[in-house]
């Protein structure tokens, strides 16, 4: 098996799958204290099937999405595209957008 080969098989992997949208999320400015909190972010974004603000279901025109503060990177919850996109167009001040009780 060539390296190409066995980076596309690792990277359809459940385990790849889950180490990519993680590199992701810091790349885009994810922090956490503790690094297994990205795995509870992970698994928390795995089983969520509905926006945590509007509770629309997530469908292929308004995916999921992980909503962090873009000044300190603390993570908030999980989104819908289009309130994500809402919410980081209103709120620039910075302050925890969090919905859940």
């Amino acid at each position: 098996m060539t390296r190409k080969e066995y980076l596309k098989k690792y990277n359809e992997s459940e385990k790849g799958k889950m180490y990519t949208k993680i590199r992701k999320w810091k790349q885009r400015g994810l922090k956490v204290d503790n690094p297994e909190d990205y795995l509870t972010i992970y698994y928390h974004w795995l089983v969520t099937t509905n926006c945590e603000k509007c509770n629309c279901e997530f469908t292929k025109g308004n995916m999921k999405c992980m909503d962090h503060n873009h000044i300190n990177g603390e993570y908030r919850n999980i989104l819908c595209h289009r309130c994500n996109v809402n919410d980081n167009s209103k709120n620039k001040s910075g302050t925890p957008n969090v919905y859940w009780d």
